[in-house]
């Protein structure tokens, strides 16, 4: 669906990134539910070499209160934010740039940007909410943190973020987890197997 992805170069040079740190992604419309003060109080105790990315529109609440916190813990010099409805194009430079994607949720009911970010080859780490680790296996395809603790989910990102061998692995079993039981082919033979035993 989204064609040709662009290379990570390729991807900082359009967001004139700095190619000697590692970004993580905050990605999605910006509410409450989603977690991202647990994202931002957990920044400050992360690898300073490792910048975190907010790309979304604000639905339900100020993105203002979301500024007081970054100036709060210190973090400005390490945050990009890009509050705004995020293109196709762009969204395909965010995640091609990305090391993984971060989904701090305190609730949900599902999310499509798992299923996307798997597809893209982006790491996961989510919060361990039910719906999550119905899709997530933790340290095999996903990493999942304790929901809403910000110290968890700073220890999980600075111990995923800098090992490549684990983000490869994660990459390769979530794409294989994608392929066999989320791939649109693979559920529509489910459902003509299922109405043909009606």
């Amino acid at each position: 669906y989204f064609g040709k992805m662009p290379s990570m170069d390729e991807a900082s040079r359009h967001l004139k990134l700095d190619v000697s740190k590692k970004y993580i992604l905050f990605f999605g419309q910006i509410k409450k539910d989603k977690g991202l003060d647990i994202l931002i109080n957990a920044l400050k105790d992360v690898n300073q070499n490792i910048h975190l990315i907010i790309a979304g529109k604000n639905t339900d609440s100020d993105f203002l209160s979301y500024k007081k916190l970054i100036k709060n813990n210190g973090i400005e010099d390490r945050v990009i934010v890009k509050n705004y409805f995020i293109s196709n194009t762009e969204m395909k430079n965010l995640f091609s740039c990305s090391s993984a994607i971060i989904l701090p949720y305190k609730k949900i009911y599902q999310s499509a940007v798992i299923l996307m970010s798997m597809s893209l080859n982006l790491p996961v780490i989510s919060s361990d909410l039910e719906p999550i680790k119905e899709v997530i296996c933790n340290n095999e395809d996903g990493i999942t943190f304790s929901s809403e603790n910000s110290i968890d989910l700073a220890e999980k990102i600075n111990t995923t973020v800098v090992d490549e061998n684990l983000l490869k692995k994660i990459s390769a079993n979530a794409m294989n987890k994608i392929k066999n039981q989320f791939d649109w082919n693979v559920i529509s033979s489910q459902y003509a197997e299922l109405i043909d035993k009606l």
